[in-house]
């Protein structure tokens, strides 16, 4: 197959993989955002793609979610959700995918270790959007929005990870 189709295939299904783990969601009583399993999508996407592809494919997953397509967590769609509280960690989704992109190529520590700056900078880009959007203080918005998912964040860039290394050892991607 021409690695041009093939590449953009591989663009497309993580996309709609993005969308299809995005509509899950745990509600959690203590906490105003709903454990999601988006990051360990978005992860394996950058991990399994690279920097470039796996951004895009979050990009059109954004694209999809804002036309209006049920793909925001809850089955949410539209230009409301990105004004939303979580808005921000949609967008911290784009950095995300860029840095576990980044170890692709590289050895299993550095392919971990290069989506945590991507971890870090989508809890920052969703605190300070929820700070903003929910007018409370960016203290109480890293407690409400961020504090409670960094471990399973970690875990899910583990994970997805792995799964990606098992993906290309095994030629899938």
């Amino acid at each position: 197959m021409n690695s041009r189709i093939k590449s953009t295939a591989f663009v497309g299904l993580m996309a709609a993989m993005i969308a299809a783990i995005s509509v899950w969601q745990i509600p959690l009583p203590f906490l105003t955002v709903p454990l999601t399993f988006q990051t360990f999508a978005v992860c394996l996407s950058g991990s399994a793609l690279g920097k470039w592809r796996g951004a895009v494919s979050v990009l059109v997953y954004i694209a999809l979610g804002c036309i209006g397509l049920p793909v925001f967590t809850g089955f949410q769609g539209g230009a409301g959700v990105m004004a939303g509280p979580t808005g921000g960690f949609i967008v911290g989704f784009l950095p995300l995918a860029f840095f576990a992109g980044l170890g692709k190529e590289k050895k299993l520590f550095w392919r971990i270790a290069l989506c945590v700056p991507g971890l870090i900078l989508c809890h920052l880009f969703g605190v300070l959007w929820y700070s903003f959007v929910t007018d409370v203080g960016i203290g109480a918005a890293f407690l409400t929005s961020s504090l409670g998912f960094i471990i399973k964040d970690l875990c899910f860039a583990l994970l997805a990870v792995l799964l990606s290394r098992t993906l290309e050892k095994r030629k899938i991607i």
